[in-house]
């Protein structure tokens, strides 16, 4: 948001009792603040699972003087929270992660959702090569574009059946097999997956690129840039 858009303050608003975004807030004030100073997050607001209404929350980050607000949400509580921000006259971009990419997204937002962004880990619009061949079977066999998780299973399972092949024989002792694969996995180098290329670290961690998507005026989730580490 800073190279494209200059900003240097920020807002957030999570749910507190929901670990996965409660961590991204978390993540995200902090790499902020590293980046722009303390204090650059200028309005950090949290709400409960389950809860509907979010304008007091908006109302304090709207005062704030936030150039723009993250909120790493799941697709049924975008939609609330977006929509609130527009009617108390938030007319700046709104950003969220990955727990945005599912098209029950922009189902249940419309074109309050147009235009904003979020990271993630691919984006289905204007796919090409192994991704748009990966796309069009999925969609055939199922009715619909994948989502990320559906992306992210393919990926896993070829990433564990190469583990599996190139850690040689099987045992059938499950202990034995289990630290065999799990090497196996630390060890793969630049594996060409349908969400991207990716190298493990000894931690299991994977390092790739995070895709940013912009929903776009037809509601899709168009590839607008990456960043790599």
């Amino acid at each position: 948001m800073t190279d494209e858009f200059g900003f240097t303050k920020a807002g957030v608003l999570y749910d507190v009792a929901s670990d996965y975004p409660k961590g991204l807030a978390e993540n995200f004030k902090s790499a902020w603040e590293e980046l722009h100073g303390a204090g650059s997050v200028v309005a950090y607001e949290s709400f409960t699972t389950k809860d509907t209404d979010f304008s007091a929350q908006l109302t304090t980050i709207i005062g704030s003087g936030a150039e723009f607000f993250f909120t790493p949400q799941y697709y049924n509580e975008v939609p609330l929270i977006v929509q609130q921000a527009h009617e108390l006259g938030w007319d700046a971009p709104i950003v969220g992660s990955d727990s945005w990419g599912s098209a029950e997204t922009v189902t249940l937002c419309g074109e309050d959702c147009y235009g904003l962004f979020f990271t993630t880990h691919y984006a289905a619009a204007a796919a090409t090569g192994a991704t748009k061949a990966f796309i069009d079977r999925y969609e055939a066999a199922h009715g619909y574009v994948p989502d990320d998780v559906g992306a992210l299973t393919w990926d896993t399972m070829n990433l564990v059946q190469m583990a599996i092949e190139n850690c040689g024989e099987i045992t059938g002792e499950i202990e034995a097999d289990r630290a065999c694969v799990r090497d196996a996995l630390a060890q793969i180098k630049n594996f060409q997956g349908i969400t991207g290329d990716m190298t493990f670290t000894e931690e299991g961690d994977p390092i790739k690129c995070a895709v940013i998507v912009k929903i776009s005026d037809a509601g899709e989730f168009e590839f607008y840039d990456s960043a790599c580490p």
